[in-house]
């Protein structure tokens, strides 16, 4: 997928603003708090619904405004136009337009134009909880397949309700048992569903993510992803069946436990995914340095990944990386963009950390923003 035009409106200091962006390498660069980053939030809400950023959508407005709007055109391999507008008024985000939906919902737009977005807050990933890992692979899967996005909503719901009923027996000791158990069942279904898809892809992409830990180590130390259920490594196999008979054992060992505590005790939203280098928790012991080649790993890897899956060059952006990497680093992350010739989008304050290579000048447009505007930054 290719960018054709940016058009966003009272999106935090943008009154309004345009871009027609360069098919291959676009630097956006000013100041800190000029609105760089927000045009990257601006495409990752017309491309996965949310802000790459995770702030809530009230935050995004305008001070001088309680709405704000975002139009993307865009074209796909096959030279097919597709254009996304998103509407936000008043704590709701409605999906305007959508090219391929005569009645467009925000789940209908996540995988239609994969995107991979690489941001320094995001080393969380390597060294944060393990939700952070398990929102990182459903961020690819939600991408990659319409039916996962369904059952990843549906089991919020259920999970939702089914914590409503043991929340409701813990504070006012009333419980509906045959309710209750009609949740667990569903929840469940959903969660065998999950966690087989998720296993699935740890296999699938796992390969991918060694492949480039080993460029950027030179084969001098290995890594290894492994799906745990529980924080606990106790299946050897992630079949259905095999799944299924673990949930249900929990949900009966469990049940006075969660009558007691007022919540799910079992389940994907509980589960790790363990980043292993050199057969240690890269959590635990990866330096600094470490974990920053394990976040590139992992997000070159999603690259491959969402280009195999999605039949579509996804879209790159580049949040102010560069400052935090060394040259090594970000030499590979420039390599693979020349190589799979994928539209990117950086964000610099300092457009000559771009400027100094003249082969890749002739490949990029530079857009300077100053206040929230944006201007034509070739010559600055």
């Amino acid at each position: 997928m290719i960018i054709k035009r940016i058009h966003i409106e009272n999106f935090r200091n943008h009154f309004s603003s345009v871009l027609l962006p360069n098919k291959l390498i676009n630097i956006i660069y000013g100041a800190n708090g000029s609105g760089k980053t927000s045009i990257l939030e601006a495409i990752t809400i017309a491309t996965i619904i949310k802000p790459f950023t995770n702030v809530v959508d009230s935050s995004l407005v305008n001070v001088n405004y309680q709405n704000y709007g975002i139009k993307i055109d865009f074209i796909n391999h096959l030279n097919l136009d597709y254009s996304a507008e998103i509407k936000y008024d008043k704590f709701s985000k409605k999906v305007i337009k959508n090219s391929y939906e005569d009645n467009p919902r925000a789940k209908d737009i996540i995988g239609i134009v994969p995107v991979v977005f690489l941001s320094p807050d995001l080393k969380s990933i390597t060294s944060g909880t393990p939700e952070n890992r398990r929102d990182f692979i459903d961020r690819i899967l939600s991408q990659s397949s319409k039916l996962y996005v369904e059952d990843l909503i549906n089991f919020k719901k259920v999970i939702k309700q089914r914590n409503s009923i043991l929340t409701n027996y813990k504070r006012n000791g009333i419980f509906d048992k045959d309710t209750f158990q009609v949740y667990t069942d569903l929840f469940i279904e959903l969660s065998v569903k999950i966690i087989q898809r998720r296993s699935k892809f740890i296999m699938e992409f796992d390969p991918i993510f060694q492949k480039y830990y080993a460029n950027i180590t030179n084969h001098k130390e290995n890594v290894s992803l492994e799906y745990l259920m529980n924080n606990k490594n106790e299946l050897n196999d992630f079949d259905k069946n095999e799944i299924k008979n673990y949930m249900e054992n929990k949900a009966k060992n469990l049940y006075v436990a969660e009558l007691a505590r007022g919540t799910t005790l079992f389940g994907p939203q509980k589960d790790e995914i363990l980043i292993q280098l050199n057969q240690g928790n890269a959590r635990e012991w990866a330096s600094q340095g470490q974990h920053k080649s394990l976040l590139i790993s992992l997000k070159l890897a999603e690259f491959d990944y969402l280009l195999n899956f999605t039949n579509e060059t996804p879209i790159i952006l580049l949040d102010d990386i560069f400052s935090e990497l060394d040259d090594n680093r970000s030499q590979l992350v420039l390599d693979t963009i020349i190589e799979k010739q994928a539209q990117t989008f950086v964000t610099l304050t300092n457009p000559n950390l771009w400027k100094r290579d003249i082969n890749i000048i002739k490949e990029t447009k530079f857009f300077k923003v100053q206040n929230g505007e944006v201007t034509d930054g070739r010559n600055d």
